[in-house]
């Protein structure tokens, strides 16, 4: 019994510590303390799953991986973050995904592009910023052309004006 107390507080000492892969020494305990002692293991073996392949996943996500999710088969609260983690980063290759669209579209030339799909948070300001480049974009290109239409305009009068001078001057 002593050693199972002994177990029990290194075990939820380590847990608070964020040590979840520490475990008791069942060859340690007989009968039914074993069996308890091997339950506790087992508990700590079913949290630290779902926690090592979520930590897996988002350490693939910080290197700019987002073709990963978390594919484990797991229950209640484990279930809810798995679906948290694998939902925002469906979120985040919608978002680059259309974004990277947007911007190759317009090094090709075609800024009549808007993104117009729902984003959230943050990154809505993304969004507009980039909305904002392509409008800023068209107007700066919409005043070019009004300036050289209005050169093309000003060069055939004073072609035209050359022209009639010429012919003047030929008749006189």
């Amino acid at each position: 019994l002593y050693r199972m107390i002994d177990d029990t507080e290194a075990l939820t000492k380590a847990a608070i510590n964020g040590e979840l892969s520490t475990r008791a020494d069942i060859a340690q305990h007989k009968g039914g303390y074993r069996q308890i002692v091997e339950g506790m293991n087992n508990t700590l073996d079913a949290v630290i799953e779902p926690v090592n392949e979520a930590r897996d996943v988002l350490e693939k996500l910080a290197q700019g991986n987002l073709n990963i999710a978390v594919t484990g088969d797991y229950q209640g609260d484990h279930a809810v973050i798995k679906d948290a983690l694998n939902s925002t980063i469906e979120t985040l290759k919608g978002y680059i995904g259309e974004i990277a669209d947007i911007l190759g579209q317009m090094s090709n030339g075609n800024l009549n592009v808007k993104i117009v799909s729902d984003y959230k948070g943050d990154f809505i300001k993304l969004k507009e910023s980039i909305n904002g480049i392509v409008a800023s974009l068209n107007e700066v290109l919409g005043e070019i052309n009004t300036a050289a239409e209005q050169v093309s305009t000003g060069t055939s009068q004073v072609s035209d004006g050359s022209q009639e001078i010429s012919q003047g001057a030929s008749e006189q």
